[in-house]
């Protein structure tokens, strides 16, 4: 696995977290915490919060279309489904 998500999967792995079905949700609804909130079953703030601490761990360039594509594919690729 390459880029950012090597970094989030380890952190998911140790912690519990849930950073991967996170930035999943986000690059479906990107600029929409409620729609991702709603497929994640958890507060808006916390799409927020996740997605801050994503920025904080790892070089997250989703400004960029062809990058949040790639990240799309990756993360399917790894089986994660979409979850919206």
């Amino acid at each position: 696995m390459l880029g950012p998500l090597a970094g989030l999967r380890e952190h998911d792995e140790r912690t519990g977290t849930a950073y991967l079905q996170t930035l999943a949700a986000w690059l479906d609804h990107p600029g929409e915490p409620g729609m991702d909130a709603r497929a994640l079953h958890v507060h808006p703030n916390t799409v927020r919060y996740r997605m801050q601490r994503m920025a904080e761990l790892v070089e997250l360039a989703l400004a960029d279309p062809e990058v949040r594509l790639a990240l799309q594919l990756q993360l399917r690729a790894l089986g994660m489904p979409s979850p919206g």
